[in-house]
């Protein structure tokens, strides 16, 4: 059976025992669920390349709309590599703030500001630019298949019985639910958590639920 939005909704519809919860109602809970576990460290699941072409005269690229934490980003020229480093927009501005001063060629430094990544010098050519990062958790529907995988469905099934049983004002049945999402996510947090490093990221607004 395919793992998907749609799935999840059934089988918690059924174990909620009741199937006139709209689909809407449901999911949001999952998504809260898979948001919450998600955003607690940072997963191998969520982790993305961007590769795009940047041009000449260019000083700034717009950031990814899912980015939430920036692991590396490389320009690339036939076989050169150039490998800027991060510094604070505070710093960046006290370093490279007037940029008619900006010398040409590769970046060696870079900050994110404003939803862009800003490069302390004016592009001399057309380089390839590879950003890594960590995505957000992806926005779920009833066809989208959860970032959290198959075999924890159980945290989103078990999240989503909890907020359920928290609206009927169930809190004791609702906390029983809210420790086995604990106890699975201790043990998903185990299995696939890698690694954790210091690097920049931007701060991203709540996601707003219909």
């Amino acid at each position: 059976m395919a793992y998907t939005g749609s799935t999840l909704i059934t089988e918690i519809k059924t174990r909620a025992k009741d199937t006139s919860l709209t689909d809407s109602f449901v999911l949001s809970y999952i998504q809260e669920t898979q948001d919450t576990v998600l955003g607690a460290h940072r997963y191998p699941q969520l982790e993305a390349t961007l590769e795009e072409s940047v041009s000449v005269g260019d000083s700034s690229f717009e950031l990814p709309d899912d980015l939430q934490v920036m692991s590396s980003i490389k320009f690339n020229y036939n076989t050169e590599t150039y490998t800027p480093q991060f510094v604070s927009p505070e710093d960046f501005e006290r370093n490279f703030m007037n940029v008619e001063s900006y010398s040409t060629g590769a970046p060696s430094h870079y900050t994110l500001f404003e939803n862009e990544i800003v490069f302390n010098t004016i592009l001399d050519k057309t380089y390839s630019l590879v950003i890594k990062y960590t995505r957000t958790p992806k926005l779920l529907t009833t066809a989208n298949t959860p970032d959290i995988p198959q075999e924890f469905k159980w945290i989103l099934i078990n999240g989503a019985l909890a907020g359920i049983e928290e609206y009927r004002q169930n809190f004791d049945i609702a906390a029983i639910y809210r420790r086995k999402v604990e106890d699975l996510a201790e043990s998903f947090r185990l299995r696939y958590l890698t690694r954790q490093t210091m690097t920049p990221h931007k701060v991203r607004s709540s996601r707003r639920r219909g």
